[in-house]
């Protein structure tokens, strides 16, 4: 056991292995295009269209990693352009570029997801860094897009209607949590636990089924409070050195009680690390960056939950810049049996360790899946192989001593 609190950014990290990534620059004028091929055809393979509708030609027979676009140009201006690249593919990154900035210009490029907007002239080196950090974000998206076919499930459904407001209020008064450990390999122990949310009300015991109760009766904060409730209550009995995971609802991000400074649950948020699923969209809360930033003031950590289970793009994934990204059990799932799950599960762990993103496997159940994760370098490590959830904060014992029973049913059934 560590006798100080460990903070992410010490944990290990690796470097990816890219391949020679392809850019498209359109652009009408030849001398600028010359230059923006000597700042990155070293590093990039280049495709180059002189004006929109032939760059649309081009993407009906080749998606490149990046597109670097003027705005002003004859016919299909750049942001029309834009526009076109959305309805044919929503992660491609798009870099525009101008020598006439005009704000109502600016507004749109961000409306239809341009990674970056620039004046002219553009610094080479800028445009190469640039450049190489979209060329990841596209990579990451290509292995998140394969990981969901690969892997995609149905969500929980809600138990019967009648009387739904007396079953829900009779759980909410009711709600428990469970502690699963989150063990560090390289620390020998766990540095954190996720609260897993648990209720006695018969009829809505499982979570999916009781948030989606309180999706319906428009209570949903109610049961992020007493989920915080029973988290901070519990706080004294876990390591000073470990944090408490806690899932945030995307609708908590409207609660102002989760923002209140002066909260107990504030008062300790350097204590807890909170937990927003990918399989919901942020973009039905308004000025979503904003109120996790206000979080992160606050000195909350942000997680990234269920990474590979959600299809929307990189858009949440760029909005929350959290600093941990836990894998969606199902990416984890047989992982010593799939070569190429192997690959796709170690583009998005280098993806998020050269960030400084700490990544943890869920779901872990049994050696070979642990082993598969150690060769790819994941060093955080949630499932019942290490430890099944439990009532009371435990400390679980080391994995490699002990025999591939130890704790054996599926993770399915605890419903993490």
């Amino acid at each position: 056991m560590v006798d100080s609190q460990v903070p992410f950014d010490s944990l290990n990290s690796s470097s990816p292995d890219l391949a020679r990534p392809t850019i498209l620059l359109v652009e009408d004028d030849a001398e600028v295009r010359a230059a923006f091929r000597a700042a990155l055809g070293k590093e990039f393979e280049i495709f180059e269209a002189e004006d929109g509708q032939y760059a649309l030609g081009i993407l009906t027979e080749h998606l490149p990693d990046l597109i670097v676009s003027d705005i002003t140009m004859p016919g299909l201006d750049g942001v029309s352009l834009l526009r076109e690249i959305r309805a044919r593919d929503l992660d491609i990154p798009v870099i525009l570029v101008t020598g006439e900035p005009e704000l109502d210009g600016a507004v749109q490029a961000v409306e239809y997801g341009a990674l970056r907007y620039l004046e002219k002239p553009i610094d080479p080196g800028q445009l190469r860094e640039l450049a190489e950090q979209a060329v990841d974000f596209r990579r990451m998206a290509n292995a998140k897009r394969d990981l969901f076919r690969m892997t995609s499930g149905t969500q929980g459904t809600a138990s019967d209607r009648a009387g739904q407001l007396t079953r829900f209020e009779s759980a909410l008064d009711s709600i428990y949590l469970h502690f699963q450990p989150i063990y560090s390999l390289e620390q020998g122990t766990a540095i954190g636990y996720e609260c897993l949310l648990r209720c006695a009300e018969e009829t809505l015991r499982q979570p999916p089924a009781l948030i989606q109760a309180g999706e319906e009766l428009g209570r949903t904060s109610e049961i992020g409070r007493a989920i915080r409730a029973a988290a901070l209550e519990k706080l004294a009995e876990v390591p000073e050195h470990a944090y408490l995971f806690v899932n945030l609802h995307f609708a908590d991000l409207d609660d102002a009680d989760l923002f209140d400074a002066d909260s107990a649950f504030s008062q300790q948020a350097h204590r807890f690390v909170l937990e927003i699923t990918e399989r919901e969209s942020l973009e039905v809360i308004a000025n979503a960056q904003d109120k996790v930033q206000q979080l992160r003031e606050l000195g909350f950590q942000i997680a990234m939950d269920d990474l590979g289970a959600g299809h929307n793009g990189l858009a949440a994934f760029a909005q929350l810049a959290p600093e941990v990204v836990k894998l969606d059990m199902r990416l984890v799932r047989d992982l010593d049996q799939g070569e190429r799950q192997r690959d796709l599960v170690r583009v998005m762990h280098d993806f998020c360790a050269v960030r400084g993103m700490h990544v943890v496997a869920e779901g872990v159940e049994t050696r070979e899946e642990l082993d598969a994760l150690m060769e790819i370098g994941v060093d955080l490590i949630q499932g019942y192989y290490i430890a099944r959830p439990h009532r009371e904060v435990i400390d679980p014992p080391n994995p490699f001593a002990q025999g591939d029973g130890h704790g054996s049913g599926s993770a399915e059934e605890g419903c993490e």
